[in-house]
């Protein structure tokens, strides 16, 4: 049984900006700001009510002070065939309990976010944040980059039961740091300070290019210490017209670690969010530093999502996202492969010829996947189900898997 959380993300670790209107529940949306002329959510029709749409947190309230209890549980069936193999489990894909103070009416508030998985029990965020103006809130800790406005959602509030290909290589990783946000009117921005090393190897894929896995920094049990600090600067601004929202982020790292950090990333996004509708687009670019230290295009993606709500308790989404890998990046990469093959000794050369063996060799990774949920009691207690058609092209050819997920989710 896998007892290790399979992907990453929280609950909306900004909550300055007001949401774009929901179309499915009226959960908070980070980073993607909404204006006056935006459609209020449609009123049910029929004489049926509306479904109830959030369990509610443990709250205790003081006369300037509120503590607000949450968790999270994902009970997932997976199944997937591959080369004519066929593997499956039915685990927990997540675990985890949010714990939020507030003060002075809101105007500072402390996070811990915890996953609480038997085996890889980790610290996810962990910050302090308040208004400096009215325009301004400063998060200093453990949290989200902002890079993209989807990356700032919450898993807790999709369709489809966990994050695409795309925001494991082109960002979405917890650091540490400081960020400025802020909504002015129609725009919204965000911009912060990070010291470079992500906390969770499952959102830092860029490493694996080079048969490299990233180290976790914030696990329980497995934790290992930051390296040196090499500064990575972020921005992301956007501007929201009426249902239509576009953001462009950029990130760019001082000092990246060759092999390890991309130099820098870049995405632009484009969303339309109605009463029934939901959907985006966004394209990535990724840098890469090569052992020569000049700077070339590395990894190029791109994400297509849209969801419909057929009816308050039933949704549909699809999703097609792709990862591709320039040659520039693959030839370094097996480059620097073969270097650490001949630099070690002879007891050690068979063993990282077998690791570094596909080092070079995907020149793309292609997902494809539709799937529906239904909604007990709107996103805290609500069925998933979605199927994927997953395609890896490889220098010798192509390999196709299939994967079907059935997920229950409690949330409050």
């Amino acid at each position: 049984a896998q007892t290790t959380e399979l992907a990453d993300d929280t609950t909306p670790s900004a909550l300055l900006e007001t949401p774009p209107v929901d179309t499915t529940i009226d959960a908070p949306v980070a980073n993607e700001p909404v204006t006056d002329a935006a459609p209020a959510a449609s009123e049910p029709t029929t004489d049926e009510p509306a479904p109830a749409t959030r369990l509610p947190a443990l709250r205790l309230r003081g006369d300037d002070a509120e503590l607000r209890i949450g968790g999270l549980a994902q009970l997932t069936s997976e199944i997937e065939t591959h080369d004519g193999q066929t593997d499956g489990f039915v685990d927990f894909r997540r675990l985890r309990v949010d714990v939020r103070a507030s003060f002075f009416e809101g105007r500072l508030r402390i996070r811990g976010h915890v996953s609480t998985m038997p085996r890889g029990a980790e610290l996810l965020d962990l910050y302090v944040d308040g208004h400096v103006t009215e325009h301004a809130l400063v998060r200093v800790g453990v949290a989200k980059t902002p890079f993209t406005a989807y990356r700032q959602l919450s898993i807790n509030d999709s369709v489809l039961v966990d994050w695409p290909i795309v925001s494991r290589w082109f960002g979405g990783e917890r650091q540490l740091g400081v960020t400025v946000e802020g909504q002015p009117g129609l725009a919204s921005y965000a911009v912060g300070l990070y010291n470079g090393d992500a906390s969770r190897p499952a959102n830092q894929r860029f490493s694996t290019a080079y048969g490299e896995k990233a180290p976790t920094r914030t696990g329980f049990r497995d934790a290992t210490a930051y390296d040196v600090p090499h500064p990575e600067l972020m921005a992301r601004g956007g501007v929201s017209l009426g249902p239509v929202q576009a953001n462009v982020s950029a990130a760019w790292d001082v000092r990246p670690e060759h092999g390890v950090d991309a130099a820098a990333r870049f995405a632009l996004e484009g969303g339309l969010h109605t009463d029934a509708v939901d959907a985006r687009v966004i394209g990535y670019l990724a840098l890469h530093e090569e052992l020569d230290h000049d700077v070339r295009a590395g990894l190029g993606g791109v994400l297509v999502d849209a969801s419909y709500r057929l009816h308050p308790r039933f949704e549909l989404a699809a999703r097609w996202s792709t990862v591709l890998f320039a040659d520039t990046l693959r030839d370094d990469a097996r480059a620097t492969a073969d270097a650490r093959i001949a630099a070690a000794g002879t007891e050690d050369q068979a063993r990282l010829t077998q690791r570094y063996a596909d080092v070079g060799q995907i020149e793309a990774l292609h997902e494809t996947t539709a799937g529906f949920a239904v909604y007990v009691f709107g996103h805290s207690l609500k069925w998933q189900t979605d199927a994927s058609w997953l395609r890896t092209r490889r220098v010798d050819g192509t390999d196709d898997g299939f994967r079907l997920r059935l997920q229950a989710q409690l949330a409050f």
